[in-house]
This record gives C-alpha cells, structure tokens and sequence, in this order.
C-alpha cells in the first residue's frame, strides 16, 4: 500500500476501522448502545432509539424512546460517538 505524501484518502486494501470523522454513523452508534445496554434487544427498536437520541441531541427536544434504559444507553452512545469522533449536532 503506497501512499504519496500527504494523501490521506483511502488506499485499496487498506482497513478501515472507525467512521470518518465528523459523520454521524447510526449503525456504528446502535453497536455502542448494544454494548452499554448489555442485554438482548430487537435491533430496529435499537436503530430507532440510537436516531432518537441523535435528534433528540440535535432538536433539544425529549427522547421518544419508551424503554429508559434502552434510551438512556442510546443518549450515551450518542454522546460518546461524537465526542470520539468529532461529530457536530
């Protein structure tokens, strides 16, 4: 894998291992939500909570999410998402 100096665009056969920085990535989020929940749940009710508290964060409006563990693991992964990657509301 050669790279010209200063190229940091991604080069065939590299790995990638996080989101860009400064996007939001939902799928990548709901696994931290998983992780923070630690027990079973449906994935979609936890894509759906994961986007809840990403508008939630963005409207400064109260999260939908019935469940509040569900909702609080979801408000965290949130935060820790953007605060790791530099993500703007």
């Amino acid at each position: 894998m050669d790279r010209a100096p200063g190229d940091s665009s991604y080069v065939e056969g590299e790995r990638v291992f996080a989101p860009p920085q400064g996007s939001f990535d939902l799928d990548w989020a709901a696994s931290l939500a998983a992780e923070r929940l630690g027990r079973p749940v449906d994935r979609e009710a936890l894509l759906d909570a994961v986007r809840d508290a990403w508008t939630a964060l963005r409207t400064g409006t109260p999260s939908a999410t019935e469940d509040p563990e569900l909702a609080a693991a979801a408000a965290a992964a949130v935060r820790d998402f953007i605060t790791a990657y530099a993500v703007e509301p």
